[in-house]
Order: structure tokens, then sequence, then C-alpha cells
């Protein structure tokens, strides 16, 4: 596994206005994981710990690279 560290930036409206957040994290990835299988992952995780899910966030930015100097 290779670890990648992935960093996001979300944009919503809600009752309360407008929103953006940039939030970052890891991923173990699989020899057969992809680009697309981080992002998704970031995205999911990212808006359920915003509790943006119904908000339907837009991705301002998001990138990944392998977590190692």
């Amino acid at each position: 596994m290779a670890r990648h560290h992935w960093i996001i930036t979300l944009q919503w409206h809600d009752a309360e206005g407008q929103h953006t957040k940039t939030l970052d994290g890891t991923w173990n990835a699989n020899p057969s994981d992809t680009r697309q299988d981080i992002y998704r992952h970031a995205l999911r995780w990212s808006t359920e710990r915003l509790d943006a899910e119904r908000a339907d966030p837009a991705v301002l930015l998001f990138d990944t690279a392998p977590d190692q100097l």
C-alpha cells in the first residue's frame, strides 16, 4: 500500500449562508486504486464531516500526492 495525502476545498450554501472549507487527510491506496478513488473518498469523508451532503457542495480544489518527502 502507498499512503497518499489529499486536500479538498468545498463550497456550499445552506440556511446560514455560503461556506467555504478546506480539509485534508490521508488514504492508504492499494495498487489498483486510482486518483478518482481517492477523490471520491475525500469528497464523501469531507461532506459527511461538514454535514454538507444535502447541500451538494462544489469542489473548488482537489489534489493528492504520495505522502512522503
